[in-house]
């Protein structure tokens, strides 16, 4: 996403905040009946949403195509194919809330005097594995992950297979302050900021089957040597997000909504890499190819976060009186504009490192409010 889409969206937040602020609820914060209750009360929101995680691609460290320096041939760094694990998760959520009656002017003009503090808290995890098998010869050609300043042969290799196993897990916690702001009886401004801590780990396991041949694509060895590696990241999310969310109220017992979020984030990323090139020859003469190497980097950073949500209440008493439980269906975007992938060598004295890519996640769900 360009900055200036970024900063258009953060606009339509803001100005949406700032209208809302240019009203005052005149009077009707003691009249139950408009929208509102004059005794303070906790509430539970339980969620669940089938979200679907689009997961940056990476690659294996090997690069394509035949290479043969000694006849004036170098081996080319093309990379080989993406894997990635983008699939729909089932996303279960919670929110406890607190809401009460402020006096605060200042506090009025933004979240109205019916505020709230809420606790929020959502979980996924997904797994997913891809396969890529090659037929006829199909020159790959391995480099070790810590950087060595020679591949795994001196002639290229054929590739047979190789398969990618993830395994990713979210986490999220927030503690927000909310308001409901009346700005007439059918029209509801609800702003809201707060602390937001995030965690999604991301682990691989990928083998691969390779066919080393010489100088004349004949194979070297008697039998495909399998070999094995990890890549696992673990990223922290933690920082300011804000938001507003509109709702009108229709007919006796339903409203509709729009939402508009984003966050600001410092994300700490780290990267636990191994990799044996072989696992199934422990006679090899290159003992090299018998060896595991470790690769453990860290990197830091400044991110964020949009997300743009809509959907439909329905009031099982009446959308006027606030003490009434409600179930929500709802759908929206969830945009990350960086998520860590595991950017792994495809020439020599190359070291994997942690790279970034964006994820746009869609999501659809439903949401019970049930006011104690």
């Amino acid at each position: 996403m360009k900055m200036s889409k970024l900063t258009f969206l953060l606009l339509s937040v803001l100005s949406t905040a700032a209208f809302a602020g240019s009203y005052v609820d005149s009077g009707t914060e003691g009249n139950p009946q408009n929208n509102k209750e004059s005794e303070t009360h906790f509430y539970i929101d339980l969620g669940a949403n089938a979200y679907y995680f689009d997961q940056p691609s990476m690659g294996l460290p090997v690069s394509t195509g035949f290479g043969d320096p000694f006849n004036g041939t170098p081996f080319p760094s093309t990379s080989g194919a993406d894997y990635d694990s983008d699939n729909w998760a089932f996303m279960p959520s919670i929110t406890l809330g607190y809401q009460f009656l402020t006096d605060n002017p200042d506090l009025q003009k933004i979240f109205g005097q019916q505020n709230a503090i809420e606790l929020r808290a959502s979980y996924f995890h997904t797994t997913g594995s891809q396969d890529d098998n090659h037929d006829g010869l199909y020159y790959a050609n391995g480099w070790y992950i810590d950087g060595s300043s020679t591949g795994f042969t001196d002639a290229s290799a054929s590739e047979g297979a190789s398969n990618v196993d993830f395994d990713n897990t979210y986490e999220g916690i927030g503690l927000y302050y909310t308001g409901n702001k009346v700005i007439s009886n059918t029209l509801i401004n609800s702003p809201y900021v707060g602390i937001d801590v995030s965690y999604l780990k991301q682990d691989s396991d990928y083998t691969q089957t390779l066919y080393y041949v010489d100088n004349n694509s004949q194979p070297i060895y008697d039998t495909p040597l399998d070999g094995v590696g990890s890549d696992d990241l673990s990223s922290y999310y933690m920082g300011l997000a804000f938001g507003d969310k509109a709702t009108w109220l229709f007919a006796k017992n339903y409203g509709v909504y729009a939402k508009l979020g984003a966050g600001l984030y410092w994300m700490h990323t780290s990267l636990s890499a191994t990799q044996t090139p072989v696992t199934n020859q422990p006679d090899l003469v290159n003992e090299a190819l018998l060896d595991t190497y470790t690769v453990d980097t860290t990197d830091d950073q400044v991110t964020f976060k949009v997300q743009a949500e809509a959907g439909i209440n329905y009031y099982f008493r009446n959308n006027q009186d606030q003490m009434s439980p409600r179930v929500t269906l709802l759908a929206g975007l969830d945009y990350w504009n960086d998520v860590a992938y595991a950017d792994n060598p495809t020439e020599a004295n190359q070291q994997v490192t942690i790279a970034y890519g964006n994820s746009l996640n869609p999501y659809a769900g439903v949401q019970l409010h049930i006011p104690l």
